[in-house]
């Protein structure tokens, strides 16, 4: 059993971290020593929000130290968003206290999304998969994984797109606003089923990669700058 999710190979110009954590690695007293901002939304959390968020900071300064050569670290918005250094766009996923963060560079890339999950149990992904998937979508698997894999890929590919899109047209959607059309053993193919905004229209197509190893699913949306959008 792998200990940690693999990452779909990028290439030079995208920059990835990961790393574990526990609920108890860090409490509201390490934002000032790890010269990391609190949020005031997380004045109340308790040490295991604490723990997620720092973590996840942590990881995308890395990141960012080795795409910039600077130390710096994303805040966070009002809508609970990943606030990104100018010139610079990226995503976080936290799952069972692995943490991960993809960034790049604007001039390279539109926006990027990435999202990690431990495969669910049988017993969840058939309690659940009826939010994220139509009996099309789950033909599209053919044979290709059990059931409680192919649930979680697909949760994970319509998060790495949701999290990619979002940025861009500062509204929130739904799983239904996006179909998967297609699926490899290493990229889906999907398309917008609305209209998001002026530049994001019905039936756009999208491509993400992902990777299953073992126990855990990581996919990745990456929308280059040269892109039609």
């Amino acid at each position: 059993m792998r200990l940690l999710p693999q990452i779909p190979a990028q290439p030079d110009n995208i920059m990835t971290m990961m790393d574990r954590y526990d609920d108890t690695s860090y409490s509201i007293k390490d934002y000032v020593k790890l010269k990391i901002p609190m949020p005031s939304l997380l004045e109340n959390a308790v040490n295991k929000r604490h723990s997620e968020y720092i973590s996840g900071r942590l990881c995308a300064r890395e990141a960012l130290m080795k795409l910039t050569g600077s130390t710096l670290t994303p805040d966070m918005a009002s809508d609970r968003s990943p606030l990104w250094p100018q010139g610079v766009c990226g995503s976080i996923s936290h799952s069972h206290n692995v943490v991960i963060t993809i960034v790049a560079n604007n001039t390279d890339y539109l926006t990027l999304g990435i999202d990690i999950e431990k495969v669910m149990t049988e017993k969840t992904a058939k309690e659940i998969y009826q939010q994220f998937m139509e009996s099309s979508e789950e033909g599209c698997y053919e044979d290709m994984y059990t059931f409680a894999e192919k649930v979680t890929i697909q949760f994970t590919i319509k998060e790495a797109i949701f999290k990619a899109l979002y940025p861009l047209i500062n509204k929130r959607f739904y799983y239904e606003a996006v179909r998967l059309i297609s699926i490899n053993e290493s990229e889906a193919s999907l398309k917008l089923m609305m209209d998001l905004s002026d530049d994001w229209k019905k039936d756009d197509e999208l491509k993400v990669e992902y990777e299953i190893n073992d126990d855990w699913v990581c996919s990745i949306l990456k929308l280059p700058n040269h892109s039609n959008k």
